[in-house]
């Protein structure tokens, strides 16, 4: 019987560049507000029901590619995902996705990544600021040929650690379709613009080497 999985405490890594098609922020013209004509104070009613209706929209910025029209992100995103969403054009390859349910929206997040063409397509939650820098996503990722004793659930934290920041770890022992699976797998978050790593060395404390195989789980075309 395998073991529940193993939830880690969020991490938030930091970015070593930016990877963003969002355009500098440009100044306001100066201001000639001269009476409180001129002001339109909004109330916080109002404030928190609009906060509300974009807490239910992602962003979402392809990686390299070319250039997708709105029409042909949804078709490519509306069989995987199997949900209700709407799509609007933000920026060159960056849209934003609205969705009916918290609950949906939050599957898209918790079950990439997702694709367009091949294309990886990078998903954060909208802010008002816009400070999305799409440098970072998440992978479900395996750990092959460990010896039988290292199948453990910390030895997995530890391993997912050298590839990304991990937030759950599995042991996956059974059988699928007649053959074995043993493996640990962690969903972890990568930073996109660092190298894939496709194997880690084991070391013991007797100087013994092995040497454990990383697979990535539904790898796109763009490998960063």
């Amino acid at each position: 019987m395998e073991p529940p999985p193993l939830l880690l405490p969020p991490e938030h890594p930091s970015s070593d560049a930016a990877h963003s098609n969002i355009p500098p922020p440009t100044m306001p013209p100066s201001s000639d507000i001269e009476s409180d004509d001129d002001i339109f104070e909004v109330d916080e009613v109002t404030e928190d029901r609009l906060a509300q209706s974009w807490d239910l929209t992602l962003v979402g910025s392809i990686l390299l590619g070319k250039p997708y029209c709105k029409q042909a992100v949804t078709e490519a995103l509306i069989a995987t995902w199997n949900t209700k969403f709407s799509v609007s054009s933000l920026y060159k390859d960056t849209y934003m996705f609205h969705f009916q349910h918290a609950m949906d929206m939050q599957n898209i997040l918790g079950e990439g990544p997702w694709f367009v063409a091949g294309n990886l397509i990078i998903l954060e939650k909208w802010v008002a600021s816009r400070s999305w820098k799409f440098e970072v996503t998440d992978f479900w990722i395996q750990f092959h040929a460990l010896p039988e004793e290292f199948m453990d659930l910390e030895i997995a934290a530890k391993l997912a650690k050298k590839v990304g920041t991990p937030w759950k770890v599995m042991l996956i022992n059974g059988f699928r379709g007649g053959q074995q699976l043993c493996y640990l797998r962690a969903r972890i978050t990568l930073k996109i613009l660092k190298p894939l790593k496709s194997s880690i060395m084991l070391k013991r404390r007797d100087g013994t080497q092995s040497i454990i195989e990383v697979r990535y789980e539904r790898l796109p075309l763009t490998c960063f």
